[in-house]
């Protein structure tokens, strides 16, 4: 496996030189406080966005500014400066046409607020689907919304037949749509409720958090409620299952927990300047150069202004919880290699699919043989939330603790 890059530590000395030397270049001062932010140095950053000069307002320097009221709490004055944030650089998950969108269920929309409802834009995920609803369902999810984005793999069809699913169809272009955030906008706009929880997820992703095992997210979302919190920070863990022939044999009807249980547990975690202000690197791909980015934003509460920014990465300001909570991101099941070549030539994500040429390559440069997961150094096998808990992957609070006994 190929070495990792470089941390920010490495060049923070450098930084700290050429700011020294030129004291008001904005690029040398914006890198030096990003790299105070992500090395958890918050008090020097302060110092330095404070000396700020109040005439310069472009975005980095403005996105700084929320970064330090969030700091001092003051969540108001955050969202003020994100919405001016907001007018300076155009979002496609806010502002992008909606050309076609269709809602093919015949199943009527009626949710109250007790409802926990789920949004999923997908494309040709059959492989997934049966597993992903099934999981969901138990977690609590009562009412699921998808967007097909155009599959032709059977999956709409699927949908169709599940008597909990609101379906949306669309032959519109993924990027163009801001990574389908603006039907994400849609759906919450035109058929969910003010202050009403919600999930969005992607259908390879599976929601975890402490004591989800006994704890349903009903009961998690009354915590939430009741400590005043407004979001829940996550992240993913790519999961991978023991070789390359379980891989290839993966079937619809398997409970992808059980048959692609491992995850290489190399996540580093650093601060970040936007909401939810942590980013991880790491997982099985990180040693192969993809770069891929890992911070989501589980669970959230629709309140006023709130918008999903960056392909759902990012986020308006939130209260976020004192928990934390992972996605085990299944990708590499049995459509692994098809799919990521299908991607790259189609050109829909992010920087024109080129984290999917590297999961080809990637795919490529092992698949001859039979190569064994298991042997690699740092590869673990999932058993539950409190193992994620125990490896400070996910966070627990004393008062969630209490809250579950």
């Amino acid at each position: 496996m190929k070495t990792n890059k470089k941390t920010p530590s490495q060049g923070l000395k450098i930084l700290e030189s050429l700011h020294e030397k030129y004291p008001n270049h904005q690029w040398i001062r914006s890198s030096l406080i990003n790299t105070y932010i992500k090395l958890g140095k918050h008090d020097t950053a302060t110092d330095l966005i404070n000396n700020i000069p109040n005439n310069i307002s472009n975005v980095s320097s403005l996105q700084f500014k929320a970064w330090a009221a969030h700091q001092q709490g003051d969540i108001s004055k955050e969202k003020l400066i994100w919405n001016n944030i907001l007018t300076k650089i155009y979002k496609a998950e806010i502002a992008a046409p909606i050309h076609s969108f269709v809602k093919m269920s015949k199943t009527n929309v009626v949710i109250t607020i007790d409802d926990i409802p789920l949004i999923c834009v997908e494309r040709n995920e059959i492989s997934r689907l049966p597993y992903f609803l099934k999981y969901y369902r138990k977690l609590g999810i009562t009412q699921f919304f998808f967007v097909d984005n155009n599959s032709d793999d059977g999956s709409l069809e699927f949908l169709l037949e599940q008597p909990d699913c609101h379906v949306f169809w669309t032959d519109d272009s993924h990027n163009e749509a801001g990574s389908g955030v603006v039907w994400v906008h849609y759906l919450i706009n035109n058929y969910l409720l003010k202050n009403q929880w919600c999930l969005h997820v992607d259908a390879d992703e599976f929601l975890v958090y402490p004591n989800c095992e006994t704890h349903k997210l009903t009961y998690l979302i009354k915590y939430l409620h009741q400590y005043g919190y407004t979001a829940q920070n996550s992240f993913i863990i790519d999961m991978f299952p023991k070789d390359i022939e379980t891989q290839k044999n993966i079937s619809i009807n398997d409970d992808l927990i059980t048959v692609s249980p491992y995850f290489y547990n190399n996540y580093r975690f650093y601060y970040q300047s936007s909401s939810p202000y942590i980013t991880p690197s790491g997982g099985l791909f990180f040693p192969y150069c993809i770069n891929l980015v890992l911070t989501k934003t589980a669970l959230f509460q629709l309140k006023e202004g709130f918008h999903l920014l960056s392909a759902t990465h990012n986020t308006m300001p939130t209260i976020l919880s004192d928990i934390s909570c992972a996605y085990l991101h299944f990708k590499m099941i049995g459509d692994f290699y098809e799919k990521s070549n299908q991607e790259q030539s189609r050109k829909q994500h992010s920087r024109g699919g080129i984290n999917y040429r590297g999961y080809a390559k990637m795919y490529e440069s092992f698949s001859d043989e039979n190569f064994d997961f298991t042997k690699l150094d740092k590869t673990v096998k999932y058993e539950n939330s409190q193992q994620l808990v125990e490896l400070g992957l996910i966070r627990t609070s004393n008062e969630w603790e209490k809250f579950c006994a």
